[in-house]
């Protein structure tokens, strides 16, 4: 079965899978949830109150046999209340307690800021699941621009640093976004030490700036993701990822000289 064909058929079977749990999707929308899986990026849906938005989320949670977790936007959440917070009652008892112990401050200090203490929030609670949740973050435009801003940050990276713990990454799969030779062999050479060929991670590369490389990764093996700006506002996307690192644009007029 060809590609695209495949495609169509994958689509058709989530739009199966949806309608078997009382959600009927069209066959856009049913492409877009597949592409928002597989790209492990995140979905913004727009629509009048009871159009079916937070539906989409409880059958997707549904098909996938997964947690739904939903975090309610409204004016002045601030970061922590949606990350997470320290059981400070707990605390304070386990302070009292730890008064005859005979260790040292430091050690009853990484005692008192464990995770046994830490009341995860929604987005921690998220990102720190084994298995990868349903995230529904509901009326997004109600939170103020800091939380906004928090909000993309942490769904890109997919980790959040607590100072009194450490830093809590989800399962996201690493990506090398770099057309630089070197990075690209100490990325190849880290994911050897780290896990060998066992160890998922993949490479994201302009389409047209070293076609060449490309083609060899995947044929090694490599996953490979070529971003194709398209669309009416591809020009001013080229434009500012070329301005982002000026060393694309020889790496683009020579790849493209190459071609002719």
């Amino acid at each position: 079965m060809s590609t695209g064909a495949q495609r169509v058929a994958d689509v058709a079977a989530l739009q199966q899978q949806l309608a078997a749990v009382g959600y009927i999707a069209e066959r856009s929308f049913a492409a877009g949830l597949l592409l928002m899986t597989e790209l492990k990026r995140p979905l913004l849906l727009e629509g009048d109150a009871g159009v079916g938005k937070t539906e989409v989320a409880k059958a997707l949670a549904a098909v996938r046999g997964t947690r739904l977790i939903r975090l309610q936007c409204y004016e002045g959440l601030d970061a922590h209340s949606a990350m997470y917070e320290w059981n400070y009652q707990r605390q304070l008892l386990a302070i009292k307690l730890l008064e005859q112990d005979d260790r040292s401050v430091a050690a009853k200090e990484q005692d008192i800021f464990s995770e046994r203490y830490l009341l995860k929030r929604p987005l921690l609670e998220a990102i720190s699941c084994t298995q990868s949740p349903v995230l529904l973050i509901d009326e997004v435009d109600r939170a103020d621009e800091a939380f906004e801003a928090y909000l993309l940050e942490l769904l890109s990276d997919f980790q959040m640093s607590i100072p009194e713990l450490a830093t809590v990454a989800g399962n996201a799969l690493p990506m090398a976004a770099t057309h630089d030779p070197k990075l690209v062999q100490a990325t190849g050479r880290l994911a050897s030490d780290i896990g060998g060929p066992a160890f998922k991670h993949e490479y994201q590369m302009l389409f047209g700036i070293r076609p060449d490389e490309q083609r060899r990764l995947a044929a090694a093996g490599e996953t490979v993701r070529v971003y194709v700006p398209f669309g009416v506002q591809w020009y001013g996307y080229l434009m500012r990822r070329m301005a982002e690192r000026p060393a694309n644009t020889a790496l683009f007029l020579r790849a493209l000289m190459s071609r002719n």
